[in-house]
């Protein structure tokens, strides 16, 4: 569908959504993540400033930060220690052969390429201290020179590499080489290159708090109608990135530079700079997503606004952000998170150890009374120090005031506010260790107060998981849609060319987060308690070897083995069960009749064969002694007939010499018969 709104009504409306939305400096969910920060961070300033009085206390309580460093470890132990928790499985079954594969390659992309520990670590922090943490999904090209040389090129080999795309001729050199003893010489070249190779890959950062805009309407779970990312950006980044800011106007300096980004500066360095005293002076950028269409056909448009100008817009399929929130409310966005609830037992014990704190201050440096005293002894008081001398002109000058110990009842008020602490985040002391002075100090009750403390850091992990699927999800839709080219991917130790170009939506990602995988070493017991068991129900035949050789992978996947089937395999295909003794003998007289009949049969079939094979060789005998007497027949017949020929013309050939022989006596015989004539003389 044709979107229907021109530049400036859409600038319009995103300008008056980021007006009423939620997350802009000022309103109530930016106070609450600096009163997060701060309480955080811990610093005697702001709402934990001391009193106004000198020699006070200046004591904060940490209950906030104390509680964000115990569980991010935890959570970071789920997804990191056993890094096979990503998975994919596929939307149709053609693809499901391809599935392990772009698995792996989505593993090896967010725990080598992405960095997956440091996104994890920042992203998680972010939701425990700012009550949301996001992400942004998206991806980068960069073409990279690489210089190559090539030597004992021919000609043709020549032309073929210069002309490539994208290749830049360095340098070319002629020589002459002989290719064999006493060969004419070959003209070869040297060649000297730089190629551009473009690299791309999925990206993933970590977006602070401050800058997200979200639809005021919007709930956690589901799409907002509209979400937006502001910040500051230099002029000098933004040409290198090939905007067009020459021109541009900012009309909103100083509206971005909120309290939360000041606190978060103030932790590198005291100096906060003014954006109009830069050399290089930053605009405004906004990339908003407004959702349009149905709720079953949605459609989003991105606008992309530098200054007060819009500059770019288009339709997307969806918006590159991912959100977690570690305890989402129901029908709403921004939920709560572990610091919020830190935060009045964090007041509490501030007031209370500065109370112990001034209390004991107090005690070892009390104050006095003086009475009558001069310049001189007033003096003497105020610098106080061990051993320092006060001069008197009376021994009741000084009256001294007694400050009562009230550090016990003290005490005991801060390890309550700690206890509540406990209950309010989900922490507990004892889920790191044991403590002699616990009230309930039994392995029972401790691991009962573990299993509870456990429970809540995977409720929040499983938050977390969901989050992350959604993440990956939009990194294998990006893959797809920006690589147009096959690439190499590590897979196990080796190299294996992918192309994502065929993965496009088929597949759907997924993070499990099992029980107890906060807790590898108690989960590994745990199996080989049940490897014991399981051990008993085989020899007594009741567990198959597909199952132990599950559990035996289970066992290695909690102690950080990866790719355990490569140690345990599947076992063989099982054999049917044994009929009882009785059936067997049965069954062995019956297969033994059936072998002595197949064998009389076979017998059988075996002379009937003979019987047929000696009467067909009996008649292919017949066959060929018939041939045979044909043949000498015909050969007889022709030499009969080869004979006769002979014969007459031998006859012929006789009668003709005879009637030769005949002519030649007549002609004899009638001469002698003629008489004999006188000589007449010759004429002279």
């Amino acid at each position: 569908m044709k979107d229907d709104l021109d530049d400036l009504a859409l600038k319009q409306i995103v300008e008056e959504r980021l007006r009423t939305s939620m997350g802009a400096p000022g309103s109530q969910i930016a106070k609450d993540r600096l009163r997060n920060l701060e309480a955080y961070l811990a610093q005697p300033e702001g709402e934990w400033a001391p009193p106004d009085i000198e020699d006070r206390s200046a004591l904060v309580a940490t209950d906030a930060a104390d509680t964000v460093e115990w569980i991010l470890p935890s959570l970071l132990r789920v997804f990191a220690s056993a890094r096979d928790a990503i998975d994919v499985t596929p939307r149709r079954p053609q693809f499901a052969a391809q599935a392990h594969q772009v698995r792996e390659v989505l593993r090896w992309l967010w725990w080598e390429r992405l960095d997956g520990i440091g996104l994890l670590h920042d992203w998680l922090k972010d939701g425990l201290i700012s009550i949301n943490g996001f992400l942004r999904v998206g991806y980068s090209q960069r073409e990279t020179p690489v210089r190559e040389s090539y030597r004992g090129l021919t000609e043709a080999q020549l032309q073929q590499l210069v002309g490539a795309e994208g290749v830049q001729v360095l340098g070319v050199a002629e020589r002459p080489e002989v290719p064999a003893p006493g060969a004419q010489p070959l003209t070869v070249y040297d060649v000297d290159i730089e190629r551009v190779e473009t690299d791309g890959c999925p990206t993933v950062d970590v977006v602070p708090p401050e800058e997200m805009r979200v639809d005021n309407a919007a709930r956690y779970g589901s799409e907002p109608q509209f979400i937006a990312q502001e910040y500051r950006r230099s002029r000098s980044d933004l040409l290198a990135e090939g905007y067009p800011v020459e021109g541009l106007g900012d009309s909103y300096d100083g509206v971005l530079d909120g309290e939360e980004s000041q606190v978060r500066r103030g932790t590198n360095t005291a100096h906060l700079w003014d954006d109009d005293d830069r050399d290089d002076p930053s605009l405004r950028v906004v990339e908003a997503y407004l959702r349009r269409g149905t709720a079953h056909a949605p459609r989003w448009i991105r606008a992309l606004i530098i200054g007060d100008t819009l500059v770019e817009r288009g339709e997307v399929d969806s918006h590159p952000f991912v959100w977690w929130c570690p305890a989402p409310l129901p029908h709403v966005f921004f939920g709560t998170c572990p610091v919020s609830q830190a935060i009045e037992p964090q007041r509490l014990r501030t007031r209370l150890l500065r109370a112990v704190e001034d209390n004991v201050y107090l005690s070892v440096n009390g104050r006095m009374g003086v009475v009558g005293g001069d310049e001189t002894t007033i003096d003497d008081l105020l610098d106080s120090r061990p051993g320092g001398v006060v001069r008197l002109r009376s021994e009741k000058d000084l009256v001294p005031i007694i400050q009562p110990d009230l550090s016990a009842a003290a005490w005991q008020a801060v390890e309550w506010a700690e206890q509540w602490t406990e209950k309010r985040t989900g922490f507990s002391r004892l889920s790191k260790g044991l403590s002699s002075e616990a009230l309930n100090d039994t392995a029972t009750g401790v691991m009962e107060i573990t299993e509870r403390a456990d429970m809540r850091v995977e409720l929040i992990a499983r938050h977390a998981a969901a989050a992350l699927g959604r993440c990956l999800d939009k990194v294998l839709r990006v893959m797809a849609q920006h690589q147009d080219v096959s690439q190499v991917a590590q897979i196990a130790g080796q190299f294996v060319p992918i192309d994502p170009r065929e993965w496009d939506t088929h597949y759907q990602v997924s993070v499990r987060v099992g029980l107890g995988s906060a807790n590898k070493d108690r989960q590994a017991a745990q199996i080989g308690q049940l490897l014991q068991v399981q051990g008993g129900l085989m020899q007594a035949g009741m567990v198959p070897p597909p199952a132990a050789v599950a559990l035996a992978r289970k066992l290695a996947e909690s102690m950080g083995v990866e790719h355990p089937e490569q140690y345990f395999p599947d076992p063989p295909p099982p054999q049917p069960p044994q009929p009882p003794l009785p059936l067997l003998i049965e069954q062995a007289k019956a297969q033994a009749a059936q072998q002595t009949e197949q064998a009389r049969l076979q017998a059988k079939l075996q002379e009937t064969q003979a019987s047929l094979q000696l009467q067909a060789s009996n008649d292919q005998r017949d066959a060929e002694r018939a041939q045979m007497q044909a043949m000498l027949d015909a050969e007889l017949q022709r030499a009969q007939q080869a004979s006769a020929v002979a014969i007459a013309e031998m006859r012929a050939q006789t009668d003709r010499y005879v009637a030769e022989l005949d002519a030649q006596v007549r002609l004899q015989i009638a001469g002698m018969r003629q008489p004999t004539l006188p000589q007449q003389p010759m004429p002279e």
